[in-house]
């Protein structure tokens, strides 16, 4: 049996080539669901309604471990995927908990770039409100990022325009960390 893997697009490649590495001689699988993607300007009931029907199609595949590889896909529905189906289920969160213990260390901010969807969600709130005591971290939403890294655009000149416009009200002086909360925006390390 494989383990499955899923993301709204190529996203979760990233964590696909991760994972074998660490596990060679396992079967993966990768579903992509390039025809709804991206996920994070959408609503959270179009969101769920495409990875339950994602999964019921992956699991028809005999996994026997799904991981969800998206972050907004996580944050809408990795709740009712636990409860209905009896495999692991492994999701996706910013990985701020790391990022606050190390930019609290040097007396920094946090900047997390993730989709708004994402940045909405009560899963992320809580996550925050449990780790950041210091209210060290500070939300940016870049849903264009995920539109550009599906149309594989990754031209220097148009990102860093990009980027200047969307960090503009940012002192970048007084941030230790940048944490990539989609996995489309490993690509633009």
């Amino acid at each position: 049996m494989r383990i499955g893997f899923f993301d709204s697009g190529i996203g979760g490649i990233s964590l696909l080539n991760e994972a074998i590495k660490h596990f060679p001689k396992e079967d993966f699988l990768y579903y992509a669901d390039t025809r709804n993607v991206p996920y994070g300007t959408r609503t959270k009931e179009e969101v769920n309604k495409h990875v339950q029907t994602a999964v019921e199609d992956i699991l028809k595949q005999e996994v026997k471990a799904l991981v969800i590889a998206c972050n907004t896909a996580t944050s809408i529905s990795i709740n009712e995927l636990r409860s209905t189906y009896d495999i692991p289920i492994i999701g996706m969160e910013p990985a701020a908990k790391p990022a606050i213990e190390l930019s609290s260390s040097m007396d920094k901010r946090v900047l997390v770039f993730a989709t708004d969807l994402t940045l909405k969600e009560l899963k992320y709130k809580k996550l925050i409100t449990r780790i950041d005591k210091d209210s060290i971290v500070d939300p940016l939403p870049l849903p264009e990022l995920v539109e550009f890294c599906e149309d594989l655009n990754f031209n220097w000149d148009k990102l860093s325009t990009y980027f200047r416009t969307k960090l503009e009200g940012f002192d970048l002086n007084q941030y230790g960390t940048v944490v990539l909360g989609c996995t489309h925006f490993p690509y633009y390390k």
